[in-house]
């Protein structure tokens, strides 16, 4: 929703506007006291975020594709952000390196990078991703994302030792992801649990791999994948509870 007056304010830019004005505000004059500058999505509305990504997509196409037009370098970033949101993972891989390679603009550059890292390890390649990740933390090194996206691609190439201290890591550090430009609060307060859960029950660390288990389930959620390897750690604890019995 935005509702502004229009009359006095106008929002450029194709995609992503901004909120311009052409007189001289005094503080009383700015949203939200002038009307209201409202950004609501409801994340679980998969088809409606669908249109949206579509829709802003046709506009990326048709203002600058099919124009010859060199779009400016921030659109180029939410370009590649509408093409990640579509699961067009090489095209949005080209136009978030394109975006890397001349931007100024370290907070943005973080999530850019941590973008090419999930798409990479989506598509198991996960020295790239590590090594987007690891340029993320070279820029934030305080901040959570980046670190729970490598202790990822580690957990996948089955190095629990790396994948557990990264996780670690991000978990130690969760609370400033709200220093990042844009945070998943689920990815970032979950991830990490099921990371570890994951890694401790391939250890054999049954206890801590159930501890985490269950902070995962309560924040994350869980897949097919660690609901099979939780059936195995169950019943190594219910065997060692009977050998501690006798």
């Amino acid at each position: 929703e935005r509702a502004v007056d229009r009359r006095r304010w106008e929002w450029r830019a194709r995609v992503h506007e901004c909120l311009c004005v052409q007189f001289t505000p005094n503080v009383g004059e700015v949203p939200p006291r002038v009307g209201r500058v409202i950004h609501r999505r409801d994340f679980s509305d998969k088809e409606r975020s669908r249109q949206s990504l579509e829709r802003n997509l046709t506009v990326f196409e048709e203002q600058f594709e099919k124009k010859g037009i060199e779009p400016e370098l921030r659109m180029q970033y939410y370009w590649a952000n509408t093409l990640f949101g579509l699961g067009r993972f090489s095209e949005a891989l080209q136009k978030y390196n394109a975006y890397i390679e001349k931007s100024d603009n370290p907070p943005e550059m973080y999530t850019a990078l941590c973008a090419c890292s999930e798409i990479s390890s989506l598509r198991a390649e996960f020295e790239k991703a590590e090594e987007y990740a690891t340029k993320a933390i070279a820029i934030a090194p305080h901040c959570p994302t980046a670190k729970v996206h490598l202790a990822n691609s580690r957990m996948l190439r089955n190095d629990w030792a790396g994948a557990l201290w990264f996780a670690q890591e991000a978990e130690r550090v969760k609370e400033n992801a709200t220093h990042e430009p844009v945070h998943n609060p689920k990815f970032v307060h979950g991830k990490p649990h099921y990371i570890m859960a994951y890694c401790y029950g391939n250890i054999g660390d049954y206890e801590k791999s159930l501890e985490h288990f269950n902070k995962c389930s309560e924040l994350y959620g869980v897949d097919e994948s660690l609901s099979s390897l939780m059936d195995r750690v169950k019943s190594e604890v219910r065997i060692k509870g009977l050998r501690d019995s006798f």
